[in-house]
């Protein structure tokens, strides 16, 4: 974990898949203090070559994808109704072990005439709060 004055970066490893004795990489994560603003549109990452992740996509022809691009905290009881999580994927060989997904979790301001599943006051968001980029073994159905 390394700390730099209003972000943390997380370095997380598994230790129950190791790769020459030593434990594999599972992901990173860059949280944004609070009191820092990014004006980071996730346009930015549709920039990058990442897809939105979408309900019954495939990223290598097989297996099929069962998340959501967009997901509501408000939907959650108890959650930031002015938080969203955006999820994409990293295209990949079919032959490829894991798949990396990244996660981008924005603050907005909910404008209380939005209704789910639009929130298109939350869809224009630029204040990235989290990004988490990590690599997901998926295994045979």
């Amino acid at each position: 974990m390394y700390f730099q004055d209003g972000m943390v970066i997380d370095f997380v490893f598994n230790k129950l898949r190791l790769r020459n004795g030593h434990p594999e990489e599972s992901y990173f994560r860059l949280s944004v203090s609070e009191s820092v603003h990014t004006n980071i549109r996730k346009e930015t990452l549709d920039n990058l070559g990442l897809y939105r992740i979408g309900s019954g996509d495939s990223n290598d022809g097989v297996r099929t994808e069962t998340g959501e691009f967009m997901n509501w905290f408000g939907s959650m009881p108890g959650g930031d109704v002015n938080r969203v999580l955006f999820a994409y994927w990293l295209p990949i060989r079919a032959d490829s072990p894991f798949e990396v997904h990244v996660d981008a979790t924005y603050e907005g301001k909910l404008d209380q005439r939005d209704t789910w599943p639009d929130l298109k006051s939350l869809m224009e968001a630029v204040d990235l709060r989290k990004i988490e980029i990590y690599r997901r073994y998926p295994t045979a159905e």
